[in-house]
C-alpha cells in the first residue's frame, strides 16, 4: 500500500487529466464557448476527486448523511484551494516566467489541499 499523499498524488493526475480532455472536448469539437466548458470540466474533474479520494486515498466508509456533509466541505476546501492558487500564481508571476509559477501555485496547492482533506473532509 503506497503512503496517501502518492494516492492523493495520483487521483490529483486522473482528475487533471479528466478536466484538461474534457475542456478540449468542449472548446474543440463540440464548440462550446470557453468559460462554460470550463465551468463543466473542473466540476466533472472535482466530482472524480471527490469519489477516487472518498473510496481509495482515503477509504471511507461512511453513511449517505455524512457523505453529503462531506460533500459540501470537499466543496468549500476546494474553493478555498482555488483562491490561494489564484494568489500564489499571481504573486509568482510578479518573479518568475508563467510556466514556473503555475508549478508553485500547484505544488503550494496540493500540500494544502491534501492537509485539508485529511482534516476536514475525510476524517
Amino acid at each position: 500500500m503506497l503512503p496517501q499523499p502518492v494516492y492523493f498524488g495520483l487521483v490529483g493526475a486522473v482528475s487533471t487529466s479528466i478536466d484538461v480532455a474534457v475542456y478540449w472536448l468542449l472548446t474543440g469539437p463540440a464548440h462550446m464557448a470557453p468559460l462554460p466548458a470550463n465551468a463543466l470540466s473542473y466540476s466533472l474533474a472535482a466530482i472524480n476527486s471527490f469519489v477516487l479520494n472518498k473510496f481509495i486515498t482515503f477509504r471511507c466508509t461512511e453513511t449517505q448523511s455524512s457523505s453529503i456533509l462531506q460533500l459540501a466541505a470537499f466543496a468549500i476546501v476546494r474553493l478555498l484551494c482555488l483562491g490561494i492558487s489564484t494568489l500564489v500564481l499571481a504573486l509568482s508571476l510578479l518573479l518568475v516566467p508563467s510556466l514556473a509559477a503555475k508549478l508553485a501555485s500547484v505544488a503550494v496547492t496540493f500540500f494544502i489541499a491534501y492537509t485539508l482533506s485529511r482534516q476536514l473532509v475525510y476524517r
